[in-house]
């Protein structure tokens, strides 16, 4: 008996929304929560919005993992990191170079329209959702109750980056 495809598509907080300044440690704790996740479920393909905080600590424990990646950018490649810290562009090219495939969601939409139709495309694409998400209003919020009406199961990590 073949074992069915696991694709896992991440959506979560930035730094702020998770309730802390960025540094250093933060996206290293990010970072060992989604490797430890992984390295558990071994998927077959990760996906992720490549946004900053969760987004981008779950893409970097992919590739760590070697695990395909696949990136859902909305609007564009610079689009999305149009407004972002030259060191924070900087990572998010080199994670889009390690990409199995880059899809490019939204165009020709609002920027937050974009990010919610790329949130959707993700969890379209996948059997399970990992996400770092407070109960909060957010996009995360909007992408975790589509992925429910899609009954694509959901396993929120939030509160293992505190530990």
């Amino acid at each position: 008996m073949a074992i069915p495809p696991l694709n896992i598509a991440a959506t979560g907080h930035r730094w702020e929304r998770l309730g802390v300044k960025r540094a250093f440690w933060v996206d290293d704790r990010l970072e060992c929560v989604a490797h430890s996740f992984l390295q558990q479920l071994r998927p077959d393909v990760a996906i992720s919005g490549l946004a900053l905080g969760w987004d981008q600590a779950f893409a970097r424990a992919a590739l760590m993992l070697e695990i395909p990646l696949v990136a859902a950018v909305p609007l564009g490649i610079d689009a999305q990191t149009v407004n972002w810290k030259f060191s924070d562009r900087y990572e998010h090219g080199r994670i889009l170079q390690r990409c199995t495939h880059v899809e490019i969601v939204g165009e020709g939409y609002a920027f937050a329209r974009a990010c919610d139709l790329r949130n959707r495309w993700m969890v379209d694409r996948a059997h399970l959702v990992a996400a770092m998400w407070s109960g909060q209003p957010s996009g995360t919020a909007n992408a975790v109750r589509y992925a429910e009406q899609r009954d694509v199961p959901v396993v929120n990590l939030w509160g293992l980056q505190h530990r």
